[in-house]
């Protein structure tokens, strides 16, 4: 009955040891298969980085190169816009000019417009006082040609008076030249008496 004990405890410990190596192996190859994976994953890892590094690296030249292109574009960017901000400047400058222009231009024209109704104005008095002096003139032009008529008539009168005068002489003349005539012939009919 002990042996049959100690073959069964024999036996039992072989069974033991048995399935120990089987758990160990299976244990052995769970742990193996978990560092070959964790191996693998950390070779993918590696890899991954490497590849995310390389992916880094290009991204960060593309986004250097791209920062140059901007930093370019803005500097165009800024230079288009000093451009834009002189020309606005000379545009502002000039249209102020123009305005300023345009407020004297006004004031100008006000100032002459002044001048000129007073201009007119005193053309106008100086047009009256021109008709006034024309019909005074006129009038007195009237009165000239009225006293050289009289003139004319006084001295037709004057000439026929002369004229009348000058007969009334000849014929006192002659009517002396005939008193004395007269009184002759009586002196000598008285003579001869």
């Amino acid at each position: 009955q002990l042996e049959a004990t100690t073959r069964e405890l024999e036996t039992q410990l072989n069974d033991f040891s048995v399935s120990a190596r089987i758990n160990e192996q299976q244990q052995w190859t769970e742990e193996n298969y978990q560092l070959r994976l964790k191996l693998k994953t950390a070779e993918v890892s590696a890899e991954q980085e490497r590849h995310l590094r390389a992916k880094i690296s290009e991204d960060c030249a593309a986004l250097v190169e791209e920062n140059a292109q901007l930093a370019t574009q803005v500097s165009e960017l800024q230079k288009a816009l000093e451009h834009e901000r002189v020309i606005r400047e000379d545009r502002q400058a000039k249209r102020q000019a123009a305005e300023e222009e345009l407020v004297a231009l006004r004031h100008s024209e006000r100032r002459l417009a002044r001048e000129h109704e007073q201009v007119s104005s005193e053309a106008r008095a100086q047009q009256q006082r021109a008709d006034g002096l024309a019909a005074d003139l006129a009038s007195r032009e009237q009165a000239l040609q009225r006293i050289q008529q009289e003139l004319t008539e006084t001295q037709q009168q004057l000439l026929t008076t002369q004229t009348l005068l000058s007969e009334s002489q000849s014929e006192s003349l002659a009517l002396q030249r005939d008193k004395r005539t007269a009184s002759e012939r009586l002196a000598e009919l008285q003579a001869r008496e």
